[in-house]
Parts: structure tokens; C-alpha cells; sequence
């Protein structure tokens, strides 16, 4: 059975589960377990890359992976299906592995 995924503003609904984040989904990006998603970021909000599995619960967020003091992240991007690429504000992008939870590749972009 196929999980259905919507999302709008800051709620995002997984086969009718609700979860509400404190600010805005930009991205979604589906997995066969999990899906990433990345909110909007402010002042408040930094870490605004999460893990979530399709009971719609927080699997983990990027600042248990990533350990910078508050950092906003710009985007994500789907490498394989344990890969993804984040990339900051200050212009880094890390490739990460995301069922083990480690970093593989750090480099500047900007």
C-alpha cells in the first residue's frame, strides 16, 4: 500500500496522522521508510531538517547528526536511497548518510 504524504503551511499528514512543526514545509522528500522533510527557519527555528518515519514521528532531526550550533539549512537533495545532501546558509554542503547517521562528505559550494 502506497503512504499517502500531504502537507500544508507547517502540517504535514501521513495516512492521516497530523503532525504540526512551527513553521512552514518547503520540502518533502519520500524514502521507502522514512521520508525528510526541511522547514522554513528564522531567527527562532534553525535545525529545520528532520527525519520522520510513516507513522509521522520524528526519527531525528539534523542536529543530532550534524553538531553545529544552530544552523539553517537552505536544501536538500535525495543522492541515493540512504543518501542525502544538505546544504547551509553559510554555503557548505555535507553529504550524509542517512540510516547510519554519519556526515561522508563535507565541501563548500559557495
Amino acid at each position: 500500500m502506497k503512504n499517502e504524504i500531504k502537507f500544508y503551511e507547517n502540517m504535514l499528514t501521513i495516512n492521516d496522522v497530523v503532525k504540526e512543526f512551527s513553521t512552514k514545509i518547503l520540502q518533502v522528500i519520500e524514502f521507502k521508510n522514512f521520508i525528510i522533510i526541511r522547514t522554513e527557519y528564522n531567527s527562532q527555528i534553525s535545525d529545520n531538517i528532520f527525519c520522520i518515519n510513516y507513522k509521522n514521528e520524528i526519527i531525528w532531526n539534523i542536529s543530532e547528526i550534524i553538531k553545529r550550533s544552530e544552523e539553517a539549512y537552505t536544501g536538500v537533495n535525495k543522492i541515493l536511497e540512504n543518501i542525502i545532501e544538505v546544504f547551509l546558509f553559510t554555503g557548505v554542503c555535507y553529504r550524509i548518510d542517512v540510516i547510519e547517521r554519519k556526515i561522508l562528505e563535507k565541501k563548500i559550494v559557495k
